[in-house]
């Protein structure tokens, strides 16, 4: 979020920079906080709604820090699986919500691993 901004207006302009679309915030989907080398990370999911027919497209994002380089649909979440493994907030808020990933054993599995010291 930047200076002054409130959550849902951070999680719609996020999605018009690294999505390239409009949407909705629906619900908070959950939050989580991580210590990373140099800085600290806090992450919020929240549950969107796309409110015009183009569909989100990661290849016309106009973000200028991080970009996704990719994307793919699918009913499956335990694609995102490895996502999470490997350090991904997003990906481990998201799973510990549709009930694929406990949260604890996950925190526990990084601890000393070098994606969070």
């Amino acid at each position: 979020m930047r200076p002054g901004e409130l959550p849902e207006d951070a999680a719609r302009r996020v999605c018009r920079e690294k999505l390239h679309c409009e949407a909705v915030p629906i619900r908070l989907v959950g939050t989580m906080f991580q210590k990373r080398n140099t800085y600290d990370l806090f992450f919020m999911d929240v549950e969107m709604l796309v409110t015009e027919a183009a569909a989100p497209n990661v290849r016309k994002a106009t973000t200028k820090n991080t970009k996704y380089v990719d994307q793919r649909w699918t009913e499956d979440p335990v694609i995102l699986m490895a996502a999470a493994q490997n350090g991904s907030c997003c990906s481990s808020i998201f799973l510990t919500d549709v009930g694929r990933l406990d949260r604890d054993k996950w925190v526990l599995s990084l601890e000393g691993s070098p994606v969070v010291h």
